[in-house]
């Protein structure tokens, strides 16, 4: 059998005289290339053989004039590709399969040029002779019978240099170990972590660097990789170099993406033999581990950060990359490629890695600022609290098609309302329409005196409320991976801007007067922003491992605090302390949740609370002295609390009842659960203990939102339909009729008026009428 030989597979098709046989450009059928008795292409799916056969024939030919000293010739419709380089009266046959996992079946066999040639010749004369008929006059069977003669002819020039790639192998020693940071010294099961490696690299012909392109075969060349672990050192047995530190780099990469969605995950992944595998438990450690077919015990790197990995990784891919460059590959794609990939991991995972804690030197004087912007309490004469009865009756009612009830918003003596296509306002008194104007479905904030709609496209509009005209307009950057958010701080102290999210990443400070950027904030990667103002701070989570608080009319950082674990919910604010959630939940792929306290005003740590494997399904809530955390279980809903000043501890209770959905106010010293059963519990904020229990009745449909309102010393609670409670032993005083609208919306205003709205379209507004109250026992 000859060294090198092509079989393309055969057809029985009954073919017309005088017509061509198959249409050369869609032709498909099966090719074998056998070198030295192995198929080489088995593997490969059925190509288009027509355009293979004419570019390996004009390789050949290219070979043999001296054209070029290596050829590439790419398989049609399939990843591989088929390279033969010139050395002297031989050519070196590599094939192999590209791609994010290449795999090579012959590398650098030599093969007899006058055989070469003679194999591609007989390929491009029989599928000739199958394609077309002798009479068919077609340019495309001309230029493969003009290849196939060239490649047929005996007459080979001398090569100029007989000198090839292989004869100019450079011997490399990398014993240059790079150790990853140290492991933290309370930590005995992780270890110092660094790679090296030895190779013979190829160097690159000067007259073959011109342009930029991706060359795997210039980088399948044989080293062997080391690894050093604490005081140990493995060296692997030989392989393609580059190729595992690809496979390598890959990890690297799947091991950032699982970090930065906090998630676990587990990776195995191979190249020549060589065996990768990497895994990111729930408490955020990562394990290594390296092995070949024959080994067998693999080396394991465990308890290290992924930091740790990636910048080890990171080393070696360096010193390889110098050494490519050197050799003249350094505008190989494919090294331009693995380096930016690397570098990427690096980026995303010292973002997670959070920054340095930087507390505030000026917090009394914001703490002051923020001491004389709070609400005053609540001076409404006619008060709540000692009626025994009320009574409440209908004053109108609207019924519009597409009601967002999200976007209502009671203003003044106007309620903002946003329907199908159009933003309208209704006089809060009688219902009828003040003014409607026609715009397109947007996010909808009252911001100021005006009314600020921010659409999808990044188009942002501030409508007056006296009118609904647009005051201003303006372009902003579409927020990517979500709906867009917004924030306008309230009050006489509040300064004239809205803080609104745009592109990835950015918060943006908009002058509600003219609408012009007045600052920028960038986090450090993508992600959901938290937002929530306190007088003049601004308190920002952004998904990464720390809480930011800047200036609200200047944008500057005042302060940061950092953690180990990511930061994702809204913090609360309890007095002067700011609580946020660390971590994730069991369920979602975490390893628990952490509640961290901090001063609002100078971002000093306070105390962090362990608040179990359970997620969170509401925020922490504020209650007398003590922060009530709800937390989902396996059994159900479970209650923590917790005390504000050292977060310790104080109860921990099962709230079966509460697991299909609930939520919760603070009221005094008790908290105030409504739960989507009917059942509304007051519960003793420092004991844990039931205080009192309603039945609401069977709810049939539950309201989107369950959250009770406080108002004038009453509790309006929303359930099949809105009920109003006193809060100190939860006696109902007046139930709304059972006909009345779902409560999915409930606003109360500061004459008690209620208005509850339903997902279907309706809103209702009902003015208190009668009240029956205790005077003298």
């Amino acid at each position: 059998m000859a060294s090198f030989e092509i079989v393309v597979g055969q057809h029985d098709r009954p073919l017309r005289p005088g017509a061509a046989k198959v249409d050369p450009a869609r032709h498909r059928d099966v090719i074998d290339i056998f070198v030295d008795g192995a198929n080489v292409s088995a593997r490969a799916p059925a190509d288009r053989v027509y355009p293979l056969i004419r570019e390996l024939a004009g390789a050949v030919v290219d070979l043999a004039n001296g054209n070029r000293e290596k050829v590439v010739v790419p398989f049609h419709e399939a990843p591989y590709e088929l390279v033969l380089e010139r050395q002297g009266d031989h050519a070196l046959v590599t094939f192999y399969r590209g791609g994010n996992a290449p795999e090579v079946s012959v590398k650098d066999r030599p093969v007899p040029l006058d055989e070469l040639k003679r194999a591609v010749s007989s390929a491009a004369k029989n599928l000739c002779d199958r394609l077309w008929n002798d009479e068919i006059d077609d340019p495309r069977r001309a230029e493969l019978l003009a290849l196939s003669e060239r490649t047929g002819d005996p007459r080979f020039p001398s090569w100029p240099d007989g000198v090839s790639r292989l004869d100019r192998l450079r011997r490399i020693r990398s014993r240059h170990f790079v150790d990853s940071p140290k492991a933290r010294a309370e930590d005995e099961d992780a270890a110092a972590l660094a790679f090296g490696f030895e190779a013979q690299v190829p160097a690159t012909r000067a007259s073959a660097t011109g342009g930029v392109r991706a060359d795997l075969h210039s980088l399948l060349f044989r080293g062997r990789l080391s690894i050093h672990v604490g005081g140990s050192r493995t060296t692997f047995s030989e392989g393609y170099l580059f190729l595992r530190l690809e496979r390598l780099v890959q990890a690297c990469r799947h091991l950032a993406e699982a970090s930065e969605a906090g998630r676990a995950m587990a990776v195995r992944l191979e190249s020549d033999g060589f065996l990768i595998g990497v895994r990111l438990e729930s408490d955020g450690r990562a394990s290594l581990s390296l092995s070949e077919t024959a080994m067998p015990v693999p080396v394991v790197v465990r308890g290290s950060q992924p930091i740790e990995i990636v910048d080890a990784v990171a080393s070696v891919t360096r010193e390889l990359r110098r050494v490519l460059v050197a050799v003249g590959e350094g505008k190989n794609l494919r090294v331009r490629e693995l380096t930016r990939s690397l570098t990427a991991c690096r980026a995303s995972l010292r973002s997670m890695a959070g920054e340095c804690a930087v507390e505030c030197s000026e917090a009394e004087a914001y703490r002051a600022l923020a001491a004389g912007g709070m609400p005053r309490p609540d001076e409404t004469s006619g008060s709540l609290a000692s009626a025994r009865r009320l009574g409440f009756a209908e004053k109108w009612r609207l019924e519009a098609e597409g009601l967002d009830l999200a976007a209502t918003f009671l203003c003044g003596d106007r309620l903002i309302v946003t329907a199908k296509r159009s933003l309208c306002a209704l006089d809060r008194d009688s219902g009828e329409m003040v003014w409607r104007v026609q715009a397109p479905r947007a996010t909808t904030l009252v911001a100021g005196d005006g009314v600020m709609r921010l659409r999808p496209d990044g188009r942002a509009t501030m409508h007056a409320i006296e009118d609904g005209e647009p005051r201003w307009s303006i372009d902003l950057q579409p927020r990517a991976g979500g709906a867009p958010i917004g924030v306008a701080p309230a009050g006489l102290d509040a300064p004239p801007l809205a803080v609104v999210a745009e592109g990835k990443r950015t918060l943006t400070g908009l002058d509600l007067r003219t609408g012009e950027r007045r600052w920028l904030f960038q986090s450090r990667r993508h992600g959901a922003f938290r937002i929530r103002r306190t007088g003049r701070l601004l308190h920002v989570i952004c998904g990464d491992p720390a809480v930011y608080a800047i200036d609200l009319t200047t944008g500057e950082l005042v302060w940061r605090y950092t953690g180990r674990d990511r930061f994702k919910d809204r913090p609360v604010l309890v007095k002067d302390a700011l609580l946020a959630f660390s971590g994730q939940a069991v369920r979602d792929g975490g390893g628990g949740r952490e509640l961290h306290a901090m001063d609002a005003f100078s971002g000093r740590p306070l105390w962090t609370a362990n608040c179990g494997s359970g997620g969170s399904a509401d925020a922490p809530i504020a209650v007398a002295g003590a922060v009530v955390v709800p937390a989902a279980g396996p059994e159900g809903m479970t209650f923590i609390g917790i005390d504000a000043s050292t977060g310790a501890r104080l109860w921990e209770r099962a709230l079966p009842e509460a697991a299909p959905g609930h939520q919760s106010l603070g009221v005094d010293d008790l908290l105030v659960v409504n739960t989507a059963l009917g059942r509304v519990l007051g519960i003793d904020a420092t004991t844990g203990e039931t205080v009192w229990s309603t039945d609401m009745g069977r709810v049939r449909d539950v309201p989107r939102r369950l959250e009770p309102v406080l108002r004038g010393g009453a509790l309006f609670v929303p359930s099949q339909s809105v009920a109003v409670l006193r809060p100190r032993d939860g006696q109902v005083i007046h139930r709304l009729s059972p006909d009345t609208p779902i409560p999915d919306f409930l606003r109360v205003d500061e004459r008690y008026a209620l208005y509850v709205g339903e997902d279907s379209g309706l809103l209702v507004c009902y003015s208190l009428g009668a009240r029956l109250a205790l005077v003298r026992s």
